[in-house]
């Protein structure tokens, strides 16, 4: 162990007389120069400095401007969500005594969605009291407007309105999700005699080449002057991949003359994981 200190003090201090003596010969060099040459040297010297800190703190700058487009940063999913628009809710009196309830909700959010989003129907007599309610829930897509349906809703007093209160949803962000195309046939709509009733035949096609589990379907009764007479939702399951599938629905104590049109709509979860699987084409 002393030996090796012994060698390494020998090392040190030879290192230390080579930098004296290059030191020396350096001042020696320096001074043996005419004034002028010393006098540009300097100047050279002084003027490179600045060079030298830019080309320094610019490289960096560059390398860390560029290291930054591909680092991999988290974000905030969103900042501020449009909130969900909701129609005022409306009624339906039914010819059996019931009512059906209706409200359009729109999510403004083009990549949002909930996939949980839970409503409440309150029921008011003729003098704005409170009568009986009817819960729901739903999902709403990215930049989704659908309807809210209470079918049938019995009192032992007279419904008179409804307004209808949606829970603030917890919002996901949703960016890509399987396009799922869902087409309904005009449905050839006549007269039932006994029972009087308006009945509607047609078919809903699954243009997708995916199986779904439940698909929703809405059917809107509209009088000549536009008024809704009726509101009916059907559920349609195992709908598979571009299967067409028929449906017939019937509306007692409705004249098919008083119906002028039937609007058609469609719906299913493509935020569910379980409500998609791979299907072929027929």
């Amino acid at each position: 162990m002393s030996e090796l200190k012994e060698n390494l003090k020998v090392q040190y201090a030879g290192a230390t007389l080579a930098v004296q003596d290059g030191l020396y010969k350096l001042n020696q060099w320096f001074t043996g120069l005419p004034g002028w040459e010393r006098t540009l040297l300097v100047s050279l010297i002084i003027l490179l400095i600045p060079g030298v800190v830019a080309l320094r703190y610019g490289s960096e700058l560059y390398f860390t401007k560029s290291l930054n487009q591909h680092a991999v940063a988290a974000h905030p999913a969103f900042d501020a969500p449009e909130p969900i628009q909701v129609s005022s809710a409306k009624i339906v009196q039914n010819y059996n005594g019931t009512v059906s309830a209706y409200a359009e909700v729109t999510n403004r959010n083009l990549d949002l969605a909930a996939e949980s989003l839970k409503y409440t129907f309150r029921f008011l007599n003729s003098k704005e009291e409170e009568i009986t309610q009817s819960f729901g829930e739903t999902y709403l897509l990215p930049d989704e407007k659908k309807w809210i349906v209470v079918s049938r809703v019995q009192s032992l007093q007279s419904i008179s309105s409804a307004t209808v209160e949606v829970e603030q949803p917890t919002w996901q962000k949703k960016i890509q999700l399987p396009e799922v195309a869902l087409r309904m046939s005009e449905p050839y709509v006549y007269e039932e005699v006994n029972p009087l009733a308006t009945a509607a035949e047609g078919s809903v096609v699954n243009n997708s080449p995916y199986n779904l589990k439940q698909v929703t379907l809405l059917l809107i009764l509209y009088d000549k002057n536009g008024k809704i007479l009726a509101v009916t939702t059907r559920e349609e399951y195992t709908l598979k991949a571009f299967e067409r599938r028929a449906y017939k629905l019937q509306w007692p104590g409705i004249y098919k003359a008083n119906v002028d049109r039937i609007e058609l709509q469609a719906y299913t979860n493509t935020l569910d994981p379980n409500n998609l699987s791979a299907g072929s084409a027929k």
